[in-house]
């Protein structure tokens, strides 16, 4: 099954916690903030403490790709910017060619990332730095070997695996969650 963007943003909105417009914004920017920073966990056990790219690996790192996606879709859409974030979901686009490593590439979705959240979301440098964002996210995780249908199948399935068809508020807090039904969905994910 290939996802459109529509397709993906319902599935977002399912497991949306919904809430005011500035709590919405607000949300999605200290999530992106967050979720970038658990990329970066992940990558400092491989190049800091020797950690193997295992299988166990290759899932938690999808997972925090695949959240991430959630939240600049989700972001796109609250700042009606959703034509900025096609990276995600057009294997078609052209991609910047940069020859540089990870560390390299998750500077520079930070730095995306810092520009959100210090620039009003109506202004065309917020459009400019969630299209970047996005851009750079999916050369990220084609530098990986992920490809991005995989990790936005495998965040819908976690997500639903997690809430079922609407946020649930006990699933937001680790004892009503369930990590290993969710890491199955997340490996199954992409057999949709």
């Amino acid at each position: 099954m290939i996802l459109t963007q529509e397709q993906y943003l319902q599935g977002v909105n399912r497991t949306w916690k919904k809430g005011e417009g500035l709590q919405e914004l607000t949300h999605c920017l200290w999530a992106i903030d967050e979720e970038i920073g658990e990329i970066s966990g992940w990558m400092k056990k491989i190049y800091g403490y020797g950690r193997v790219k295992d299988e166990a690996w290759k899932i938690e790192v999808m997972g925090e790709c695949g959240d991430l996606c959630y939240y600049v879709t989700k972001l796109a859409e609250l700042t009606d910017n959703l034509d900025e974030i096609g990276a995600l979901f057009n294997k078609e686009i052209e991609m910047k060619i940069l020859k540089i490593n990870n560390f390299n590439l998750l500077c520079e979705i930070r730095t995306h990332s810092q520009a959100l959240l210090t620039t009003n979301p109506l202004c065309d440098e917020f459009a400019e730095a969630l299209c970047n964002l996005s851009e750079v996210l999916a050369i990220l995780c084609e530098h990986e070997g992920f490809e991005m249908q995989g990790i936005l199948l495998s965040n819908l399935a976690k997500l639903e695996k997690r809430h079922g068809n609407g946020f649930k508020d006990s699933a937001s807090i680790e004892s009503g969650r369930d990590r290993n039904a969710e890491t199955e969905a997340l490996k199954n994910g992409t057999q949709n």
